[in-house]
């Protein structure tokens, strides 16, 4: 007792610039409505509360420490985030538990951090049943079934998994049975009309409502459900009747699809409410209940047809043959990868396999392909970030899921020098992609080249750009061209890194003179305010030392790095601090050496494809919470100056998702900075972000 009293749970508590992920989840599932009161229960610094007073939301928040005059009043919506996974008692995280459970009229959200996000053994030591980090803060790190077993044995209740360490627990068993028939429910239109018959062009107002209840439930509607169905009767005799003017009007095909994939949508649903704890019939909504007698008869035999789908997932053969059969995805000999677009149009069978999954981990945030493993029950979801506009995007990371042994694991690329890439993305989504042409067009280029003869050497970025180059090919978006006269060598690191470089070896007592008569103390005094006294910090491309000779004024313990020893020689006499020589892209400190990084105008000298991993190694030397700042011209595309120096140019909204990409919270922004005077007519933005 006497350790957890100096336990500095104040200081778990982070400041955001967007909304948590668990206030998001809720939003885009749809369980958070501006119907609904909120109560963020541990709200930390409010930043949640203001978010969402801004966007109109009734909402009350506590916290024992940095709210502690707030209310803890009852609401449609309670949110436990990352509460439970600081508080070092065992009994008290059960007692806080119930305690928010009791407050929720309608939902509890509850989120905690997983295992894969657990520190390296040596910036932590073991406390109770988890660690103390080196800020002195408790966290406990949870497996996704871990904390699924433990809200559902405390509250006594099942919970929904939402994505990875975000769960909901429904008060009304028929809301929470009816938010998993809507996972698995496909978006659809009405059958198209292929002949105007009179007698649907005499009451198409009224067809139209028909229409698009059929579309949406698979059936005909109750009495009840549609509020003009006694004016359809009135004009046609009966529903049924209306039914058949639309058939022959649309088609009998055409909607008996429409039933079929709305039974299969049922089906999925039963299925894996096997695992979310299947609800009793009445228990089931009316609507719900209304379909399963009109697709099955009676909730037994709909409950036999989906347990009979279900077992079938473990028999291998079975899923390598629907794997095989599937019309959408790309097959490869370990397993079948998709877009999630087209998750909709995959054989039953695999639908339901990759909605196992899903029921386990909820949405992972960002994945935009899934991988469904042939050979063994293993689901991995992929995040690409520039699927649609990069050719051959690179993977960022990746969450799998192994259906026998239940084992989550994530997975970060950021931070690799030489990630894997996509090729024929073409093959990954459903017809109606509405890119999906340009992407085969590109495919055929690319083939017709020879650049795929070789599979086992352009699976990476840095032997697809090899590749390219032997060919003297270059890739202007989703265009293939020729490199014409000498080999340019922009696009080989090695080459550009050293033009830059020489420019910087030649002219660095020149540059040192033209940059040390200029002031960052706007930025500086913001950075500065963010961190403790004494912070160890990084200038991540230092140049001749101003901004480092700033930091060690303004009392912090800062480390200077560049790739020019002419300037990290300057830098060192100038500032009086350490000063090394290396590449901001392989940094070489351990993780979490430092609280700050400064990085003035040092990434522009990357390629595009460079950026967001070195941006995800700055997050890797940064301690939780670290503060990051960065500087870049602001425009489109890339070139190279008359002097030699490599530039690339980004616009605020991409560089801002790269940051948010590479796992940072931006928290301040601005255009104005003193640099401008040296660049001439483009403008600089600047970010201050927060390592997550």
């Amino acid at each position: 007792m006497e350790r957890a009293a100096v336990i500095a749970r104040h200081r778990t508590a982070l400041n955001r610039a967007d909304l948590s992920r668990p206030f998001r989840t809720a939003l885009a599932d749809g369980v958070l409505g501006p119907d609904r009161t909120v109560m963020d229960y541990g709200c930390g610094r409010g930043n949640d509360l203001r978010r969402l007073t801004d966007m109109g939301f009734d909402c009350t928040g506590w916290d024992p420490v940095h709210a502690t005059s707030g209310t803890r009043r009852e609401a449609d919506l309670v949110n436990l985030g990352y509460v439970v996974n600081v508080i070092e008692s065992a009994a008290e995280r059960q007692e806080v538990l119930r305690r928010a459970w009791s407050l929720a009229r309608r939902v509890l959200v509850v989120a905690a951090r997983l295992t894969d996000e657990t520190p390296a053994a040596r910036s932590t030591s073991p406390f109770a049943d988890g660690v103390l980090t080196r800020i002195g803060t408790f966290q406990k790190f949870y497996d996704q079934q871990e904390l699924r077993t433990w809200i559902d044995q405390v509250l006594e209740m099942p919970s929904v998994a939402a994505a990875p360490g975000i769960f909901y627990v429904f008060r009304d068993p028929e809301e929470r049975t009816e938010f998993l028939a809507t996972r698995f429910h496909r978006a659809a239109a009405a059958p198209r009309l292929q002949v105007r018959k009179q007698v649907y062009s005499q009451h198409c107002e009224l067809l139209g409502g028909l229409a698009r209840f059929v579309s949406d439930r698979g059936r005909l509607p109750a009495p009840e459900e549609l509020e003009s169905f006694g004016a359809i009767v009135e004009a046609l005799g009966s529903l049924k009747r209306a039914f058949r003017v639309l058939q022959q009007a649309s088609g009998v095909s055409a909607w008996d699809a429409v039933r079929k994939a709305r039974t299969e949508d049922f089906l999925v649903f039963l299925a894996l409410s096997r695992f979310e704890g299947r609800a009793k019939f009445a228990e089931l909504t009316h609507e719900l209940q209304l379909d399963v007698k009109a697709f099955f008869g009676s909730y037994a035999a709909g409950c036999k047809a989906a347990d009979d789908l279900l077992f079938s997932l473990g028999r291998p053969q079975t899923l390598d043959e629907a794997c095989r059969a599937a019309r959408v995805g790309k097959l490869m000999p370990g397993a079948l990868y998709i877009h999630t677009d087209a998750v909709a149009e995959l054989p039953l069978l695999l639908r339901l396999y990759e909605g196992c999954a899903r029921s386990y981990v909820g949405t992972v945030p960002g994945a935009n392909v899934i991988k469904l493993g042939r050979g063994e029950p293993k689901i991995s979801y992929l995040s690409y970030p520039d699927f649609e506009r990069d050719p051959h995007p690179t993977l960022a990371s990746s969450v799998s899921v192994h259906l026998q042994t239940f084992r989550v694991r994530e997975h970060s690329y950021r931070d690799h020098k030489n990630p894997p890439i996509l090729h024929r993305k073409e093959a990954f989504v459903s017809e109606a992609h509405p890119s999906k042409a340009k992407f085969a067009r590109l495919t055929r280029l690319e083939e017709a080249k020879g650049l795929f003869d070789d599979p086992s050497c352009i699976g990476t970025r840095d032997g697809w750009a090899q590749a390219l180059r032997t060919q003297r090919l270059a890739l202007r978006g989703h265009r293939l061209i020729a490199v014409k006269g000498p080999l340019s060598r922009d696009s080989d690191p090695q080459h550009r890194d050293g033009s830059t470089r020489a420019f910087y070896e030649r002219r660095a007592v020149a540059y040192a003179a033209a940059t040390l008569k200029l002031s960052m103390d706007h930025w500086l005094r913001r950075f500065a305010t963010r961190l403790p006294a004494g912070a160890a910090v990084i200038d991540l491309g230092c140049g001749a030392g101003r901004d480092l000779a700033c930091l060690a004024e303004l009392g912090m313990q800062p480390v200077g790095l560049d790739r020019s020893a002419r300037l990290t020689a300057i830098a060192a006499g100038h500032a009086r601090t350490p000063v090394i020589v290396g590449d901001i892209r392989a940094l070489p400190f351990p993780d979490q050496s430092f609280a700050g990084a400064w990085a003035s105008a040092s990434l522009l000298h990357l390629n595009r494809a460079e950026i967001e991993p070195t941006l995800a190694e700055a997050r890797r030397v940064l301690r939780l919470g670290g503060v990051l700042f960065v500087s870049m011209k602001q425009g489109r595309g890339e070139s190279r100056s008359g002097d030699g120096r490599w530039f690339t140019y980004v616009e605020p909204d991409e560089f801002g998702s790269a940051l948010t990409a590479a796992g940072f919270i931006i928290v301040d922004a601005g255009t104005e900075t003193p640099e401008a005077a040296l660049t001439g007519d483009r403008p600089w933005i600047s970010y201050l972000a927060v390592r997550h």
